[in-house]
């Protein structure tokens, strides 16, 4: 804690200033009044758990029936996995300084890949057979890609950000976190809805079929729900940064709205006017060669373009925000001025944990990395109260000198190392 005194840095757990001698004040106790007991904790945890549980149940259901062959089944799976494990990978690369944690992705991967699917197939189901009894079934089918899956979709992608939103704020800092979250979601997504699609054209055209529908879905169109759902991550993570309450309640809708539009117009181009456009005798290979690559970057490419861009930018700020929070700690002599030089700057953080891995094994590049998300943990705590943001229920128990602390117990230890 900072003394009140001669405001030196001194160790929390002390009771005297060890610059000038001066008694420290007492921590107050961090009562969690907003939280639940213990009861309701584990009666909540049942719950999420038994519901998790009824909707992989469902979603396994889903993949069976419209995938019976078992054969067929398991080379779509290996076909659906190997790509999103890429990508998920790639995802995680671009969360360069405050990596999430890795519950949370997890989690925002089952929710994509299993609830997410399971109440979107309940209600594009529904739409379908509706819009069957009244324009028949072939514009029934028509209805449910344009009109109801992107908004249905989107719809069930995007509520997963919004309970990060709710529940995990302080796990969920700007722009680039919402992006991370919510491609992450699109992934699982994808996943399973790849499986599904592999497994019928792998019924329909046999091992030839099967080729043209991976290079079609997992590397033409392999972004597809990341772009989608990121687009509406983004939103939310815009409104997370923003002091303005217009702002805080117009970008997550402005984000989702955008994903809709995005995913209408891949489903209406891409599956229904550019197949009617097509002459009968256009070969499989001409449309998945020529037409296939076009349509994608032509649909995808604006996109993915600018999601990169809006990555790229918060990097930028990301390093700067921790250069400028972490400073006054350099001052009061928590971080060292190389260790301050390492944190905004993601080669030297690579080039750091590299040889620590190198020198001193496993457990130290764990207990380094570790430090580094606590010292970047503190830089964007820091910046959310300075931005006028109050403490978070869930923060009540991890105040700054907490952060600070925990900061120490990694210096010693990796001094031990």
């Amino acid at each position: 804690m900072i003394c009140p005194t001669c405001r030196r840095e001194t160790p929390a757990d002390r009771p005297f200033c060890l610059n000038c001698g001066a008694v420290l004040p007492e921590l107050p106790p961090h009562h969690d009044r907003g939280g639940m007991s213990l009861g309701a904790r584990i009666a909540l945890f049942t719950a999420g758990a038994g519901l998790a549980s009824l909707c992989l149940l469902c979603a396994g259901l889903i993949v069976v029936t419209e995938v019976p062959d078992l054969v067929g089944l398991g080379l779509s799976t290996i076909l659906a996995l190997i790509p999103a494990v890429l990508y998920v990978s790639f995802i995680l690369w671009i969360d360069r300084y405050e990596h999430e944690p890795a519950g949370l992705l997890f989690f925002a991967f089952f929710w994509g890949a299993v609830v997410a699917i399971v109440f979107s197939f309940v209600f594009n189901s529904v739409v379908a057979l509706i819009a069957a009894q009244i324009v028949g079934e072939s514009g029934g089918e028509i209805a449910a890609a344009v009109l109801s899956a992107p908004v249905v979709e989107e719809g069930f992608k995007g509520v997963f950000l919004l309970l990060l939103m709710l529940i995990y704020r302080h796990e969920f800092d700007n722009v680039l976190d919402g992006i991370v979250y919510g491609s992450i979601v699109g992934l699982g997504f994808a996943m399973t809805e790849n499986i599904v699609y592999f497994g019928r054209m792998y019924a329909e055209g046999g091992l030839a079929g099967l080729a043209l529908i991976v290079v079609l879905r997992s590397i033409l169109g392999g972004f597809g729900h990341a772009l989608y759902t990121g687009t509406i991550g983004a939103g939310f993570g815009l409104a997370r940064e923003s002091r303005s309450l217009l702002v805080k309640v117009l970008a997550p809708i402005a984000g989702y709205l955008l994903a809709v539009v995005q995913h209408g117009a891949w489903n209406l181009i891409a599956g229904t006017v550019v197949p009617a456009m097509l002459p009968p005798e256009t070969s499989e290979w001409v449309y998945f060669c020529l037409v296939a690559p076009i349509q994608s970057l032509v649909l995808t490419g604006p996109g993915l373009l600018m999601l990169a861009l809006v990555v790229v930018i918060t990097w930028q700020r990301e390093a700067t925000i921790i250069r400028r929070m972490l400073l006054p700690e350099v001052e009061n002599g928590l971080i060292s001025r190389e260790d301050y030089a390492i944190l905004s700057s993601s080669r030297r953080r690579l080039r750091s944990m590299w040889e620590t891995l190198r020198q001193d094994g496993v457990v130290a590049l764990l207990l380094r990395r570790e430090y580094i998300n606590a010292a970047t943990e503190l830089a964007f705590r820091k910046w959310h109260e300075e931005r006028g943001e109050r403490p978070k229920r869930d923060q009540k128990h991890t105040p700054e000198e907490q952060y600070r602390e925990k900061i120490r117990r990694l210096q010693a230890r990796l001094a031990l190392e």
